[in-house]
C-alpha cells in the first residue's frame, strides 16, 4: 500500500478524534440554547440568577421541563452519532496497528466508511430538529443557540468530512481493496 493510503487513515483519526471531543463537549455541555435568566443543553436546565423556587444552579432538563419529543430525539440521535465515533475510532485503530489479513482489512474499511455515513447523518439530523424548533421559539421567547450548540454543528460538519475521508482512501486503494 503506498504512503498516500497510510496518511489518509492517519487523518482520519485525527478528524475522528476531532469529532469525538466536539461531539462529548456538546452532550456534556449546558449551554445549547441560552436566555437572559436560563440556559440548558440536552440533560441540563440552568438558571443564571436564583428565583423563589429555584437556586441560581443546574437541575436535571427533566425536573424543570417538560421535555418535548424533539429534545429527546436530539439526545438520542446525538449520543448515537458519537458513540459510532468510538466505534470508527476503534476500527480504524486496529486497521493501522494491526496487521490483519486483507480480505479483512478490506471489510474493516467499508464498514467504517458506512458507519462514518451513518454517524454523519444522525449528527445532522438531530442538530438539525433541535436548531429548527428553537428557532421557532427563538423570536417569541427571546433565546438563542449559543457555544455548545456551535461545537455539535461542527462535529457534524467533521463527521462529514471524515466519511469523505475514507471514501477517497478506499477509492485510492481499489486496487489494494479489489473494488
Amino acid at each position: 500500500m503506498e504512503i498516500y493510503a497510510e496518511i489518509t487513515l492517519y487523518i482520519s483519526v485525527c478528524v475522528t478524534l476531532a469529532t469525538l471531543g466536539m461531539g462529548l463537549c456538546g452532550i456534556c455541555g449546558d449551554n445549547w440554547v441560552d436566555a437572559s435568566t436560563f440556559h440548558y443543553g440536552l440533560w441540563r436546565y440552568c438558571f443564571k440568577y436564583q428565583t423563589q423556587t429555584r437556586s441560581a444552579t443546574c437541575y436535571d432538563i427533566r425536573d424543570v421541563l417538560e421535555v418535548e419529543g424533539y429534545h429527546t430525539f436530539t439526545q438520542v440521535f446525538f449520543v448515537s452519532g458519537v458513540g459510532l465515533c468510538l466505534i470508527i475510532l476503534l476500527m480504524l485503530g486496529l486497521i493501522i496497528t494491526m496487521r490483519i489479513h486483507e480480505q479483512d482489512r478490506k471489510l474493516f474499511i467499508f464498514v467504517s466508511l458506512i458507519f462514518s455515513i451513518i454517524q454523519a447523518c444522525l449528527l445532522f439530523i438531530g442538530c438539525a430538529v433541535f436548531q429548527a424548533k428553537t428557532d421557532n421559539r427563538a423570536s417569541s421567547q427571546g433565546i438563542d443557540q449559543d457555544w455548545t450548540m456551535a461545537l455539535a454543528w461542527t462535529a457534524a460538519c467533521f463527521s462529514v468530512v471524515n466519511a469523505i475521508i475514507m471514501a477517497i482512501h478506499a477509492v485510492l486503494n481499489r486496487d489494494f481493496y479489489q473494488i
